[in-house]
């Protein structure tokens, strides 16, 4: 079929994006916001994890009014678990982090891999021009290594295929657009509650940020990429975990001796079920000397506001009992 002009051009189009399920005027709307401050900004898509669907891909290609960047031989050969083979995942990572016209190094989602390709990065040296990395689940193992190697101050945030998923607050999008789009000179994440009377206690806490998946923290210990975790404020999430597999990481974690010098540590959403891991986590921060906190606005939930790694941070406390982080991204 040949296309004569470009009115048909764009109802192809529009009638091959509908087919998919996916709705341009419906996401051009839930999204406006998000599209006028992104306008014109070039982001790269990255996979260093698992992929996604040959559907959800060329929705993702064709969103409008974004520019989100797809190298093509990145995700040519999906494997079982990653979206391309190690050599492939890893070549393409240090492809986008040495790109001088990239800004923005957005992932495509978590999964799992990221790990695997710990290794070959490690050998190289720290580019010239640091990089908007924005990502989190699987991808908290980059996140430790950009900001602790190379003092990147990195995102914890939702991935860039999350803005197709309805179920995802459309502000998660917002607020990583005005850190990268440099709209905002502090991000702030509030109504902390305290879970432990150290916390409660807590007047002002101050310290950079360190953190992500409970799982690929945990994954770290024993390499040379160990989270360190001295003087900072520790968050973390988790998804899909037991009430006796948290309780058994978390005691993981401060036995390994990476809790005695932290400064405070930050929960996000841990589920499920919800409210029995919530029960592990009030028992585990009232047997540990740390204030510790409890949020439910980043993880793998609705909300997932971003986290800035190496950010000068502060907790402090407001007046109904509650606690704002606050992120300084100058």
């Amino acid at each position: 079929m040949r296309v004569k002009n470009r009115v048909q051009l764009c109802t192809l189009l529009a009638a091959v994006l509908m087919l998919s399920g996916f709705d341009r005027a419906k996401f051009e709307k839930n999204n406006a916001e998000f599209l006028k401050i992104m306008k014109g900004v070039e982001i790269e898509v990255i996979a260093p994890a698992s992929g996604k669907p040959a559907q959800i891909m060329k929705d993702l290609q064709n969103l409008p009014g974004v520019s989100l960047k797809f190298p093509q031989h990145c995700f040519k050969a999906p494997t079982n678990f990653h979206s391309a083979d190690d050599k492939i995942r890893g070549q393409c990572l240090k492809e986008v982090l040495y790109d001088k016209s990239a800004n923005i190094v957005w992932a495509l989602r978590g999964g799992y891999g990221s790990p695997k390709l710990i290794a070959e990065l490690a050998k190289l040296e720290k580019p010239s021009k640091e990089k908007f990395f924005i990502g989190y689940s699987d991808i908290t193992v980059l996140h430790i290594f950009l900001a602790q190697e190379w003092g990147w101050r990195t995102i914890h945030g939702s991935g860039i295929a999350e803005i197709l998923d309805s179920d995802k607050a459309r502000e998660n999008f917002v607020k990583i657009a005005n850190i990268v789009t440099g709209k905002t000179k502090q991000a702030v994440i509030s109504g902390l509650i305290p879970i432990n009377k150290t916390a409660t206690n807590s007047v002002a806490i101050n310290g950079t940020l360190t953190g992500g998946n409970l799982t690929m923290v945990v994954t770290t210990i024993g390499t040379p990429w160990q989270i360190k975790t001295k003087d900072k404020i520790l968050f973390l999430e988790e998804v899909g975990i037991k009430p006796y597999q948290l309780d058994r990481t978390l005691y993981h974690l401060k036995h390994a001796g990476l809790l005695d010098r932290v400064k405070a540590i930050i929960f996000g959403e841990v589920s499920e079920p919800q409210s029995e891991n919530l029960q592990v986590l009030k028992d585990f921060a009232n047997n540990i000397q740390v204030p510790v906190f409890k949020s439910d606005k980043f993880g793998h939930s609705k909300y997932n506001d971003p986290i800035v790694y190496n950010a000068n941070s502060s907790i402090s406390s407001r007046s109904n009992k509650t606690y704002d982080l606050k992120m300084l991204l100058k």
